[in-house]
């Protein structure tokens, strides 16, 4: 029955078509010309192509697919495939024949049995309901019914709920195809019921030898022969990993040139600057031009260039410094031996840091733009704080050197102990040897703090009370008479003296604590004259000073100028 509904409809197409051949034809542009037919023509995506293969192969077809990537990679016209390869008269087969009613009718989305939806438009529960009603008819022809649903990440909540049961046990004649550039926003209860397929970017060697096989095969396409590669390697640069972005760039580009298309037309359609103009401005931050920079970016404002595509331009041309300095692989890089001859020579002339830090800058550089900050002003901002930046020193280099310093003042300062850093360690090493005492020398211990108790000595000491230590008291009127102290431990008494005497027999002394200096009036006075009287003091500020700036840290209270 497959066989004849197709051999009628073959036949009034072709003679649709032969009426039709002396008529103009509607311009078709290169996108849906050269959209791939079959599995073998997907560009780039050669996992997912073999992995439906063998499911059609082995009658192993899911009923449902999650395809999830970016744009313009295929995943729409791999559904398409899908549906002519499981209802093609010859099928279920991986190779559709591409000749018969079903094969044509879906190339033309014209197949009343393969139904495309916009998730974005028909997002709501109600839309989904009137879906699962639907669902229950059987095929009108074909042998499946196959749901395309794109941009299924778009879809309500609600809709996603109400899907679940249908995509769960769907109909035996039915199958469901999903496709998102968002795949974080399907809920993974959808996620759990559909075999995922990961579309990932398409390189840029397969977008050019794609390109250069459509080339060869439009005869109206005329691209100067010596600069034909360079056309689409531009083209391929631009596209960015989307196989769709390429042609209709090649489009667009193919319209504007008069006679053949040269590389200045191409520059100038998609607002790009070639390689030379992305040398210059890399040369320039590298060494701090910034007069040179600014100039560059009037230049190219007046000549009409997108100056967020050149940013992209620059952050790939920084990415390739950023390897070449930092001894990455050479196959890493494409360039031409012109390009990489320059670009290691601007390299020699800078640190590993520096190519850090402007790659840090630029990738800041591109949120800014998002977020609505001028691109001119942003671009300039950028440029001045790089090249303000460029004579600073190795951020290792400068820890070193502070490391250094702080060992001389360490070395300078290990003799001088302050009195209550003596009295702490004091403390600390009787309270350590106290427990090792043995228990026979503890009845010792209490006769000799009973007798000093009742026949106290006289101690030349500081004084120290607590708050909530009685007040001293002066045994004599005269001047010089000793203090009694009592607390709870029982009474002692001390003479007003700052010189150090030994506490205890055989026990080492406690030197009384010098009076503290007053505060200086000037405190940036102060500083300064430290400054100046310490040199190896000044170059730990200078030091210091220099790594916040390479940091960019705001010093919020801190005067160091």
């Amino acid at each position: 029955m497959q066989d004849l509904i197709g051999d009628e409809v073959n036949k009034t197409e072709t003679s649709t078509g032969e009426q039709a051949a002396g008529e103009d034809q509607p311009y078709v542009g290169l996108a849906l010309k050269w959209r791939p037919r079959t599995f073998d023509e997907i560009v780039g995506q050669r996992h997912i192509s073999e992995t439906l293969r063998n499911a059609i192969a082995k009658g192993r077809i899911a009923q449902a697919y999650l395809f999830s990537g970016p744009r313009g990679v295929g995943k729409t016209s791999t559904a398409r495939i899908l549906a002519r390869a499981i209802n093609c008269v010859k099928g279920p087969t991986p190779e559709p024949c591409g000749r018969c009613a079903f094969c044509r009718a879906i190339s033309a989305g014209s197949d009343m049995d393969v139904i495309e939806i916009d998730g974005a438009s028909n997002n709501k529960v109600d839309d989904v309901r009137e879906l699962r009603e639907q669902v229950n008819f059987t095929p009108f022809a074909a042998r499946y019914k196959v749901y395309i649903i794109d941009e299924v990440h778009m879809l309500s909540t609600g809709a996603f709920n109400a899907l679940l049961k249908t995509l769960e046990e769907p109909p035996a004649r039915v199958k469901f195809i999903f496709a998102t550039t968002e795949p974080h926003r399907v809920p993974a209860t959808i996620k759990s019921r559909c075999q995922v397929c990961v579309f990932g970017q398409i390189s840029e060697p397969d977008i050019v030898g794609r390109l250069e096989a459509i080339v060869e095969n439009e005869p109206s396409i005329a691209i100067v022969p010596d600069e034909r590669r360079a056309v689409l390697e531009t083209i391929g640069h631009y596209a960015e990993g989307s196989m769709r972005d390429a042609l209709v760039a090649l489009d667009q580009v193919v319209a504007l040139g008069e006679g053949k298309v040269s590389i200045s037309d191409v520059q100038e359609l998609l607002g790009l600057v070639d390689s030379d103009a992305c040398l210059d401005i890399l040369e320039g931050l590298c060494t701090s031009k910034t007069a040179d920079l600014l100039r560059i970016v009037a230049r190219l404002v007046d000549g009409g260039r997108d100056l967020e595509r050149v940013t992209r331009q620059l952050v790939r041309l920084v990415r390739d410094a950023l390897i070449l300095k930092a001894g990455g692989p050479g196959d890493l890089i494409r360039r031409t031996e012109s390009e990489r001859r320059r670009l290691d020579a601007i390299v020699a002339k800078v640190s590993l840091a520096q190519m850090v830090n402007i790659s840090q800058i630029l990738i800041g550089l591109e949120e800014q733009m998002r977020s609505g900050l001028p691109i001119r002003f942003a671009l300039e901002l950028a440029f001045i704080k790089l090249t303000a930046m460029g004579s600073t020193s190795d951020i290792g280099d400068l820890l070193k050197k502070l490391e250094t310093l702080g060992n001389q003042f360490a070395g300078a300062t290990s003799e001088i102990r302050p009195p209550e850093a003596s009295r702490a360690s004091l403390l600390s090493t009787q309270a350590t040897e106290q427990p090792k005492r043995s228990a026979a020398a503890i009845p010792v211990m209490q006769e000799t703090a009973a007798a000093a108790v009742d026949q106290p000595r006289v101690v030349p000491a500081e004084v120290r009370l607590p708050e909530d230590t009685a007040e001293p008291r002066r045994t004599g009127d005269e001047p010089g008479g000793t203090f009694r102290v009592s607390d709870r431990n029982g009474l002692f008494e001390t003479e007003p003296t700052s010189e150090a005497s030994p506490a205890l027999d055989g026990e080492p002394g406690i030197a009384g604590k010098a009076p503290k200096p007053p505060l200086p009036a000037d405190p940036k006075t102060w500083l300064r004259e430290m400054l100046e009287r310490e040199p190896s003091l000044a170059e730990t500020v200078d030091a210091i000073k220099e790594i916040f700036s390479a940091r960019e840290i705001a010093l919020d209270g801190i005067p160091l100028d």
